[in-house]
């Protein structure tokens, strides 16, 4: 199963959560920002992959409710007559697009619990119609890599203390597994990344 992600680009560290969770789940993320392809049109990409996904994810936040870029987005997957899952912090309001959409709501301060609860309702609509699910070493994923480090360090927001962080491949940013915060370098860690760094390889986020 291919679930496109619309989002703003501000919200992209909470992409990571929600993209490693879906992985998990046997679910493809498509991710328009990251799939590049120079010389085209950037609305002839993103249609080709509303067209290419099964249904689509809207990470609705106060940012996305006001970007011109998700609004074209949902509208293209209405084109499409695609099936719209909005995810709405509960701050937000729905995209005038979504108006009259049900929708799940998420914490963005916290939202792995959340995110896993949508994994699930998304394993069950995949199972309803046929579609196929992965295991998450199948899936190729290019939003982010998961950084093994020397010690562990804790998270600024959730305090969850861990030796693993997404590595954020289009800001570069060390970003909490948890919550999708960004989380500060040490010396210590990155000289001895920087000793490992021919043997990390690119793989799909767990």
């Amino acid at each position: 199963m291919k679930v496109f992600i619309s989002f703003a680009a501000p919200d992209h560290r909470l992409v990571h959560v929600l993209s490693g969770t879906l992985t998990e789940a046997g679910i493809t993320p498509l991710i328009a920002a990251l799939r590049l392809s120079p010389g085209r049109r950037l609305e002839d990409k993103i249609r080709d992959m509303i067209a290419e996904s099964d249904c689509v994810l809207v990470l609705n936040t106060v940012r996305a409710s006001k970007n011109r870029w998700v609004q074209q987005e949902i509208g293209c997957a209405k084109a499409f007559q695609k099936d719209i899952i909005p995810l709405k912090t509960r701050t937000a309001r729905l995209a005038a697009m979504l108006d009259g959409y049900e929708y799940h709501t998420f914490s963005k301060t916290n939202p792995l619990s959340d995110f896993i609860r949508i994994a699930e309702y998304l394993r069950d609509y995949a199972k309803e119609r046929g579609l196929p699910l992965y295991k998450a070493s199948e899936i190729q994923t290019d939003d982010a890599m998961i950084l093994h480090l020397p010690h562990a360090l804790v998270c600024p927001r959730c305090k969850k203390t861990d030796v693993h962080v997404y590595l954020c491949l289009l800001c570069g940013d060390w970003v909490c597994t948890e919550c999708g915060e960004t989380i500060p370098t040490t010396a210590r860690a990155d000289r001895a990344l920087t000793k490992q760094r021919p043997r990390i390889t690119r793989h799909a986020v767990k």
